[in-house]
Order: C-alpha cells, then sequence, then structure tokens
C-alpha cells in the first residue's frame, strides 16, 4: 500500500494537469472516472464474474454502495487543489485527512475487520497529522488558498470510510475487482448528475498520458479492497500516506509545477504529517 500511496501522487499530478488542460475539474474527475470503470469491467468480465453473483445474492446493507460518492468527491477536490498548491501540498491536507478519519472510522467500526479502540498513540499521531496541515498551510494561505486546504482534509476524511465501505463489498463478493467497479461506477453516476447540471464546456486534450489517471485510481483501489479486509483502517491509511507524502515531495521538488515549487511548509508538513503516523501506527505496550 506504500507504493500504491506513491502512485497516487502521480496520479494527483495527471488528474490535475487533464484538469487544467479540460477547463473542468469536474469532466477530468468524470473521464478518469470512466476510464476505471471500463477497465475494470473487462477485468470482471475475464477474471471475477462469479464475485458479480456472489455479490448479487450476499447481504449487504445500503450504505455499502456509497463508497464512491466519497471517492468522486476526493477526486475532485484533489483535481482542482493540485495545479493551485502544487502536489506536496494538497497531499498533506489530504492525508491529514486520512489519518483523522481512518482514526474515526476503526473506532465506529466501518471496516471488515470491526471496532478498535482509541489509543494515547493513536490521538497523538492525529494531533501530529493536524499540526501538519498547520505547516504547511503557509504556503497554501500565501496563495489565497487556505479555504482549499480545508476542503483537501475533508476529501482526506471521505476516502479514509470509503475504504472499509469498499471493504465490506469485498468480504461479501471475494473478490477485489468488483467493489472497486461499483465504487467507480457510484462515483462516476455522481459527476454525471454534476455534470449535467453544470454544463461545462471542455477543450479534449490529445496526449494520452493524461487520460491514465483513472487506471492508476483503479489500481489503488483494487488494493485497498484487498487490504482492509486483514487490516483495520488506520494500518492500511498510514501506508497510503506515506506513500503518497513521499511520492507528491519528490514530484514537486524533481518536476515542480511553475510558480509551485516545493516549499519549506510543504516539507516540514510532511516530516510531521509522517511522524504521526508512524507513531499512531505504534503498538499498544
Amino acid at each position: 500500500m506504500t507504493l500504491a500511496g506513491a502512485m497516487l501522487a502521480v496520479q494527483t499530478r495527471v488528474a490535475g494537469a487533464l484538469g487544467v488542460e479540460m477547463g473542468s475539474p469536474l469532466a477530468a474527475s468524470g473521464i478518469s472516472f470512466a476510464v476505471a470503470v471500463v477497465a475494470l469491467a473487462l477485468l470482471v468480465l475475464v477474471r471475477d464474474r462469479d464475485a458479480v453473483r456472489r455479490l448479487r445474492q450476499g447481504p449487504t446493507r445500503w450504505w455499502y454502495w456509497l463508497g464512491g460518492v466519497s471517492g468522486a468527491f476526493s477526486a475532485t477536490a484533489m483535481v482542482v487543489a493540485a495545479p493551485r498548491v502544487g502536489v506536496a501540498v494538497a497531499s498533506v491536507g489530504s492525508c491529514t485527512g486520512m489519518a483523522l478519519g481512518a482514526l474515526a472510522a476503526d473506532r465506529a467500526g466501518f471496516g471488515p475487520s470491526g471496532r478498535h479502540v482509541l489509543t494515547p498513540a493513536r490521538v497523538g499521531g492525529s494531533l501530529l497529522a493536524v499540526a501538519a496541515v498547520a505547516a504547511a498551510s503557509g504556503s497554501a494561505s500565501a496563495g489565497g488558498e487556505l479555504g482549499l486546504l480545508g476542503v483537501l482534509v475533508l476529501a482526506g476524511v471521505a476516502t479514509a470510510f470509503q475504504q472499509p465501505v469498499n471493504g465490506r463489498l469485498g468480504a461479501v463478493s471475494g473478490g477485489a475487482f468488483v467493489p472497486a467497479l461499483v465504487s467507480f461506477s457510484v462515483g462516476m453516476a455522481a459527476l454525471l448528475v454534476l455534470l449535467l447540471v453544470a454544463l461545462p464546456s471542455v477543450q479534449w486534450p490529445t496526449s494520452p498520458w493524461l487520460y491514465t489517471g483513472g487506471l492508476i485510481a483503479a489500481g489503488y483501489i483494487t488494493s485497498s479492497v484487498l487490504a482492509v479486509r486483514r487490516l483495520a483502517v488506520l494500518p492500511l491509511m498510514l501506508a497510503t500516506v506515506g506513500g503518497q507524502l513521499t511520492g507528491a515531495a519528490l514530484l514537486d521538488g524533481l518536476v515542480p509545477l511553475e510558480g509551485r515549487p516545493l516549499s519549506a511548509g510543504a516539507v516540514a508538513g510532511a516530516l510531521l504529517a509522517l511522524s504521526g503516523v508512524a507513531l499512531a501506527a505504534r503498538r499498544p505496550g
């Protein structure tokens, strides 16, 4: 999951670039979700048809099917934010939300592994994650984007709750591709409704690499469906956070966006967030 988290940083950069080229973050998110749906549908047809039958016949609750709504919100927030504040700052905000949301999701027992008690290490790690946002907010507020950083934290919380919901579907279906397909299909439907309301005018980029973000996202969601069935939500998010922050810092350091170089605040925020997730990952005693 750490490697998958690093790929999320790449996906954020790709999706952000697609949003800029198309002139519509909503349309860019919709395209990414559509690419993921097509790829996952092909995989289900080839390898996982029995999982569809198990999911149709198995016991589910209505909220098991809504993970894609959280995914659509998170993806769109990152598409909007990455070109404006840089991948590193966007990732610090999102990852902080992931840590806080995972703590709440584990306490409420949303995941297949059930409830997990709060410990001083987990609470302390979450407080360090909040401090990470404060450190990163200097560079964000300088560009008038402090409110956007708050939206990114909410997007991270939504991501943390999406994973256990998808994991519930994975436990019923016995597979990973079908829950991921359901998640992206529901998210795409939500984005289509918003697009029909907004009716943005878009430009279609010709660079093929701009359309690969959906494939990366599909790989991450599929991996998380498998992982959350064995782990609590917090360890899953911690692994994602470590990979995403490292990948984001490397991207902004080596290939910075114009006018958004890697800042000292983003580096400090990343280090604080990593310290927080390491503390929260400690086992009691």
